[in-house]
């Protein structure tokens, strides 16, 4: 008999213990979602206290939570599946500046019921929650050129992998919008790395961040791929709302080995390598500062420039282009060449022999400008044997002279000047003057 009654107590105190959690869950406070704060305290026989809420839709639920010293944890718990989320976590380094700690949270949901448990040893706080709906498509699907297309991640514990098919060469430009403290990377299918994993923008629970990154890709198929940071420690870890933008452009490569061909006192022709599947190339021609002063655009993989000064300082530069949908998308610019137009030929005006083992010659400068001038000599009238040279730097001046010293004498000695311009450590000449003579003293 006493164990029977021992029994029925037994059954009684579980029945009245659920009882008492069926009453305590259907009296559990309801926790508005309109950014109403309700304020508490946790008391020393019962240090947690409990909200409900229920969603209709999916969405984002922003929670603010402010609290004194004593308050651990703020977690949540979706009551038909019975998981537990951890929303915030209050640590004694929160508490250093002030004895009071203010932290917010975004919480990416289905629709469902749930509550929170804040929890604290005889604590007061104060805590907030608003609601915005979301509709968006779950991570994974097949990204779109020129097209942005939202999802929504509830964990952040492995990567989110997007796919993109790139029909042709392409240049892919992937903008990112995330509130998550973000690494990225992109690989082929194969597996090989086209970016890194970086780093990128911390985005934060209240604030969106847009990061942009600009791939050249070849045909083939390849994965976007989002993680939340290695030991990042942010509320919204636990889930988030990304965007991926994709746009697509035709990928054009720079024409290489541009180089000038002719060069002339008033022109210069440039040429470089043809390339496959392009429409056509743009060339321009700078006076060597910032402006670029000629444009021409054709098929031609030659490119002749007029109406230049001699002896004067250039620059050039290519590109190609593709024509879709009657539109021109062009490359990226080739390396710049440097290259000068000839000076043109000074005129040789006389040649002495004023002392004993010297003899003095004097030229006229073309028209245009130029560094200096060579001055070539030989007592060979060929100037196959024997040949010397040396420069000068121009005076600036119409009629220069020069004197050459300790030469053989009592012998004819043949003189030829020829002019130069200095251009990124290259020498550009005109060609020589006329030959004169003189008799050594």
């Amino acid at each position: 008999m006493k164990r029977v009654l021992s029994l029925v107590l037994v059954l009684g105190i579980i029945l009245s213990v659920f009882a008492c959690s069926f009453a305590a869950n259907a009296e559990m406070p309801v926790l508005p979602l309109d950014g109403s704060v309700i304020s508490g305290s946790t008391i020393a026989d019962s240090h947690y206290v409990n909200y409900a809420f229920k969603l209709e839709k999916r969405g984002v639920v922003n929670f603010a939570i402010v609290a004194d010293k004593k308050l651990q944890l703020f977690t949540l718990r979706n009551e038909e599946t019975g998981e537990y989320k951890s929303v915030v976590t209050f640590t004694a380094a929160d508490f250093k500046e002030s004895t009071l700690c203010e932290k917010a949270a975004n919480m990416y949901l289905e629709a469902g019921s749930y509550s929170i448990e804040i929890y604290g040893v005889e604590t007061a706080y104060s805590v907030s929650a608003t609601f915005k709906e979301c509709d968006f498509l779950q991570s994974g699907y097949t990204l779109s050129a020129n097209k942005t297309s939202k999802y929504m991640a509830n964990e952040w514990s492995t990567p989110k992998s997007h796919k993109l098919i790139v029909k042709k060469p392409y240049r892919i430009i992937f903008t990112v919008e995330h509130n998550m403290p973000i690494a990225l990377n992109v690989k082929d299918a194969a597996g090989n790395v086209y970016l890194k994993t970086t780093k990128y923008t911390k985005g934060t629970a209240d604030k969106a961040v847009t990061d942009t990154v600009i791939l050249n890709l070849k045909k083939g198929t390849y994965s976007l791929n989002l993680r939340a940071e290695p030991g990042v420690k942010n509320p919204c870890e636990t889930g988030g709302v990304y965007s991926i933008g994709v746009a697509a452009k035709p990928y054009v490569k720079a024409p290489a080995n541009l180089k000038a061909v002719t060069r002339k006192t008033d022109s210069q022709t440039v040429s470089y390598s043809a390339l496959k599947g392009v429409d056509g190339y743009q060339v321009q021609c700078s006076d060597g500062g910032k402006k670029w002063a000629q444009t021409k655009t054709g098929t031609s993989l030659t490119c002749r420039f007029t109406k230049l000064k001699p002896g004067a300082k250039y620059k050039f530069r290519v590109r190609s282009y593709v024509i879709e949908n009657g539109k021109k998308f062009y490359g990226d610019w080739s390396e710049i060449l440097n290259s000068a137009t000839t000076p043109e030929n000074p005129t040789v005006m006389g040649i002495t022999s004023p002392k004993p083992a010297n003899i003095t010659v004097q030229w006229k400068k073309g028209s245009g400008v130029c560094t200096g001038y060579e001055i070539s000599y030989s007592f060979s009238g060929d100037f196959k044997t024997g040949v010397k040279s040396v420069k000068v730097k121009a005076n600036g001046k119409d009629m220069q002279s020069y004197t050459l010293a300790n030469l053989t004498r009592y012998k004819t000695c043949y003189v030829r000047v020829r002019a130069y311009t200095s251009f990124a450590a290259k020498n550009y000449y005109s060609g020589w003057s006329r030959t004169v003579n003189t008799f050594v003293k």
